[in-house]
């Protein structure tokens, strides 16, 4: 890990010259020669579309979420969540479907007022992290699909 921090620092140090230099195999124009911008190159995804992604990479293979937040650990994945909320609002997106799901695991799911999904997710899952992340992942299909 600490080697290639070691590159991220060096990478970090080039030159607009050199970092023109390095050969540039994608489509579309070389990233050195572009005007950098706070702007996203690409509508960011909704965090549902997010949720139902994670939910189909992982399948039904234990500890697959590692994938995604390393360990498995249903604080861990509400700030993954909140994490990715925070990007979506500070590139100028409103994600108000995120939203509307809160408040129907509220009213459908019967999560306590006030209440967050973490902790009353892991209680009915007897403390197994995975069991109440897939368990907030199954909800957000049944949520879209209605």
């Amino acid at each position: 890990m600490l080697k290639y921090l070691d590159y991220v620092a060096e990478f970090r140090e080039l030159s607009p010259e050199a970092l023109a230099a390095i050969p540039w195999y994608s489509q579309g124009q070389h990233p050195a020669t572009m005007t950098p911008s706070w702007v996203p190159a690409h509508r960011p995804k909704p965090t549902l579309d997010l949720l139902l992604e994670i939910r189909r990479e992982i399948g039904d293979v234990p500890g697959r979420l590692g994938l995604f937040i390393g360990t498995v650990d249903v604080r861990r994945m509400a700030g993954f969540i909140d994490g990715y909320r925070l990007c979506l609002a500070l590139a100028g997106t409103r994600d108000e479907e995120y939203a509307r799901f809160e408040r129907w695991l509220h009213e459908a799911k019967a999560l306590p007022p006030g209440a967050e999904w973490p902790q009353p997710f892991l209680q009915v899952c007897g403390g197994d992290s995975e069991q109440a992340i897939r368990r907030l992942l199954g909800f957000a299909a049944e949520f879209r699909s209605n």
